[in-house]
């Protein structure tokens, strides 16, 4: 007997933590029965402005995967220490308290080594120059875009009103770019869980806050291509942190895999979409 093969699609309920469009990938929000846009609600920075590079440091903003990225060339003179760093001094100040972690878009030229690189914050001082408090990287490949998803630590207090954040090497990673994108605090990210389903008709096609709603965890779903974005059956679609639509540009993630089941040559539409 020739494989025949079986979907099946996984329905959970949730309570929507923020107001979601539906067809947006979303995630996990701190307990099983809410969830909230994959990638983080708060946003902290879109790295589409140039930051402070740091002696044998250059920037520039190309396209990334959301708008423009700050791509942080190191150069050989390089040895350790802060690389860029980013001054917050407009009201009102960025504060992580309420938040579990930072997430944002990473991709180097070459390998690095896990604790290498650094996201950093400073609550008392501009230019990262007073206590800054580091969050040690994971390891990166050459050439990928990683979504790192990093935990805070330390007491909330120490997380209010910062006033410069920073990307740090605690050795040398070599003659180096890094290129940084979209960068957002909200839950801590295990992945994608499914996709927001618009099981009823509702004006502005949204989830509204505390609404309960249902999630798509795996199966045959209706997913939306991010803005220039089209696809061909098959192909496979990455959700992008922060606006939770899809892109075809590979970011290494947790969480299923998700493929186009059809061509889609409209750019930014939805697309049926095949999750796990």
């Amino acid at each position: 007997m020739d494989p025949v093969e079986h979907q099946v699609s996984v329905k959970l309920s949730r309570v929507a933590t923020m107001t979601i469009p539906f067809g947006r990938a979303v995630q996990r929000a701190g307990v099983d029965s809410k969830a909230e846009l994959y990638g983080g609600k708060l946003l902290v920075d879109n790295m589409d402005a140039i930051w402070t590079p740091k002696a044998s440091v250059t920037i520039t903003t190309p396209a990334g995967i959301v708008g423009n990225c700050n791509l942080m060339s190191v150069a050989v003179g390089f040895t350790s220490g802060l690389i860029a760093t980013k001054d917050i001094t407009a009201a009102p100040l960025v504060d992580l308290s309420p938040y579990e972690a930072i997430g944002f878009l990473i991709k180097p030229t070459i390998a690095i080594a896990a604790g290498v690189l650094q996201f950093g914050w400073d609550k008392g001082s501009t230019d990262m120059s007073g206590a800054p408090v580091y969050l040690d990287l994971p390891a990166l490949e050459a050439g990928k875009w990683y979504f790192a998803s990093l935990p805070f630590s330390g007491v909330l207090a120490d997380r209010q009103d910062v006033l410069s954040i920073g990307l740090n090497a605690t050795s040398d990673p070599g003659t180096v770019d890094i290129a940084v994108d979209e960068m957002r605090a909200g839950a801590l990210s295990n992945g994608m869980s499914g996709i927001v389903n618009n099981d009823q008709a509702k004006e502005n096609d949204e989830a509204e806050q505390y609404e309960t709603m249902l999630v798509l965890a795996r199966g045959e779903m209706r997913a939306q291509l991010a803005t220039g974005i089209t696809c061909v059956s098959e192909q496979m679609l990455y959700p992008v942190p922060g606006t939770g639509e899809f892109t075809t540009t590979e970011i290494v993630a947790s969480g299923p895999a998700v493929r186009a089941s059809q061509d889609m040559a409209t750019a930014g539409s939805g697309v049926r979409a095949i999750v796990g």
